[in-house]
């Protein structure tokens, strides 16, 4: 929470024109020392362009159902449910 209250979100207009051809993330990350670090990326983590591979899209969804109150023994069974659907859609809808 800390982290966040230092975070500020400005929209560039030029990378707004962009979309849907582009889309272009940048982060300038400014220390109190006075440094700044900055990286523009086109087609972010997570864009079709640029996907997840399964193992960090399994990693992004325990990180956050974990987060959102799910034991990590339940985002497993969802995980593996998920991955079987034809045969566990009944036991998939009771997880969620």
């Amino acid at each position: 929470l800390q982290l966040a209250k230092k975070v500020h979100v400005i929209e560039k207009q030029e990378f707004s024109a962009l979309v849907p051809a582009k889309r272009i993330a940048e982060v300038e990350i400014s220390l109190d020392s006075g440094q700044k670090y900055c990286r523009k990326v086109e087609f972010p983590k997570g864009e079709p362009e640029n996907p997840m591979s399964e193992t960090e899209l399994k990693e992004k969804f325990m990180q956050l159902a974990m987060y959102a109150g799910k034991s990590e023994q339940c985002c497993l069974d969802i995980i593996d449910c998920a991955c079987h659907l034809e045969d566990s859609f009944l036991k998939l809808l009771q997880l969620l």
